[in-house]
């Protein structure tokens, strides 16, 4: 019960942040991803997720190569140890924004579960 809240208050808040950020910009949207530990990251060994991270990272890269994700990286200190990192995709398509995550090897081996989330925000983030 408490995740759910603590996910809605953070998308909500990242939502507030971003319509504020909009005032006198061109308004863009783009789609929220909030990766989560997944069903797998137990069982992996410490072997296996260095090569999914490793892979992890060139997928991030790759997509950050053709201007598709525009910004990555783990949470510092979460509160809920289960948060892992975001993305925020260069795309107002929540379903494309799916096609991508698809593509990280880390989602792939089930060492992480991501939620898209719609975000409008000010183009200036492109």
């Amino acid at each position: 019960m408490f995740r759910p809240i603590v996910t809605a208050l953070l998308a909500s808040m990242l939502l507030s942040l971003a319509a504020c950020a909009t005032r006198g910009h061109a308004d863009a949207r783009f789609v929220f991803v909030y990766l989560k530990t997944g069903p797998s990251s137990a069982a992996n060994t410490p072997a296996q997720k260095q090569e999914i991270f490793k892979g992890h990272m060139a997928n991030m890269k790759r997509l950050a190569d053709e201007r598709t994700l525009i910004i990555a990286g783990p949470y510092a200190k979460p509160a809920d140890p289960t948060w892992r990192g975001l993305f925020i995709f260069d795309t107002p398509s929540v379903d494309e924004a799916r096609t991508f995550v698809a593509t990280d090897p880390g989602v792939v081996a089930g060492e992480f579960v991501a939620e898209c989330i719609p975000l409008r925000a000010t183009s200036r983030l492109r």
